[in-house]
């Protein structure tokens, strides 16, 4: 498959983007008004959101945050990170404090320690954020395959692909359907009895589509913001130059897809953080994990179509959650990425 042409490009980045998926011709059938369902079997959605459990008092913490008061959900997530950082800090101080005495490996132990479950800790935060932004637009994200997988059969409704299409602009959207399309084989604009008709494919395949769309999303959001940034500076220094000779605007897709080397694509693709990329491998191996890799699944286009738009999406608010971390809390994450220079 194509992948809009980023599948070769991607599968330079720490995550392998699958390879041509075997579609079975498709078998009309009727939809069935279940959240998520496979032959009778239904899958309750709520709350955390299984199958990424948290690991940290923190993402603990915030799963409350996010079924009692999603108000207050920022600033819960704000003082978590203070909280990290204030301990971290504290670990790392006596650290060094300790340097050639008795107690040293003691407290390197500790600040090793500590640095595990800070990881930990953030990568929560992080996957919280991502909820709290689904669940904003009423989209839960959908559980461990293998429990709404039935006689190998598996269907997820509602679609929701509208509220997953809703938070792109129009011109990222027609990349972001051209991605789908690419990748399921069903046209944007195909009808309900061609969405709907039933297909085979191995897990394995769709695990690394799933992942992809995710990346995808990740690359939309980056690459927005560094040709933002490339479009002021042009600006700035054709201030005194005809309007002829800027570039075309931000929102056009051939700007966005112009100027984009194989290396720049990588670059935009690829997590900023550790615990970003973390998220993304531990969202994908916890969402396919009870599925044998070579098992075959028969599914719909339009169950596809569901979990690549939901990939898409976590891939968008995965950069935003780096991003507001950085801007909210910016001194703290910085310390956070440099305290390993003294662990």
């Amino acid at each position: 498959m194509d992948y809009c042409g980023f599948s070769s490009t991607l599968c330079k980045t720490r995550f392998a983007l699958p390879p041509s998926a075997f579609w079975t011709p498709p078998i009309a059938y009727r939809l069935r008004p279940f959240v998520v369902a496979a032959v009778g079997v239904k899958c309750e959605l709520g709350g955390w959101t299984a199958p990424l459990e948290p690991r940290s008092s923190a993402g603990r913490h915030l799963s409350g945050m996010l079924l009692d008061d999603r108000d207050a959900f920022r600033a819960a997530a704000r003082a978590e990170l203070e909280r990290l950082a204030v301990q971290t800090d504290g670990a790392v101080a006596r650290l060094q404090l300790s340097r050639g005495s008795d107690e040293a490996p003691l407290h390197r132990r500790i600040a090793e320690l500590k640095k595990q479950e800070c990881r930990a800790a953030v990568e929560d935060v992080i996957y919280a954020i991502i909820l709290h932004e689904f669940y904003q637009m009423r989209v839960y994200l959908v559980p461990e395959l293998s429990k709404c997988i039935c006689n190998s059969r598996l269907e997820i409704f509602p679609s929701k692909d509208w509220e997953l299409e809703s938070i792109h602009s129009i011109e990222v959207l027609e990349m972001v359907r051209d991605h789908v399309s690419s990748i399921t084989g069903c046209r944007a604009n195909s009808c309900v009895k061609e969405c709907w008709a039933t297909t085979k494919i191995r897990c394995s395949c769709l695990c690394k589509m799933y992942t992809a769309s995710v990346l995808f999303g990740y690359f939309l959001k980056s690459a927005a913001l560094r040709r933002r940034l490339e479009w002021n500076l042009n600006v700035a220094n054709s201030a005194h130059s005809s309007s002829s000779n800027l570039p075309v605007p931000l929102g056009s897709r051939s700007f966005m897809r112009m100027g984009f080397d194989e290396e720049s694509v990588v670059i935009c693709a690829s997590p900023e953080s550790k615990e970003a990329a973390n998220v993304v491998e531990r969202r994908s191996l916890s969402l396919f994990g009870g599925v044998g890799e070579e098992a075959v699944i028969t599914t719909s286009f339009g169950s596809v179509k569901r979990l690549m738009l939901e990939g898409v999406a976590f891939g968008c608010f995965l950069w935003e959650s780096e991003d507001w971390i950085k801007s909210a809390v910016e001194p703290l994450y910085l310390n956070m990425l440099l305290r390993e220079e003294h662990l």
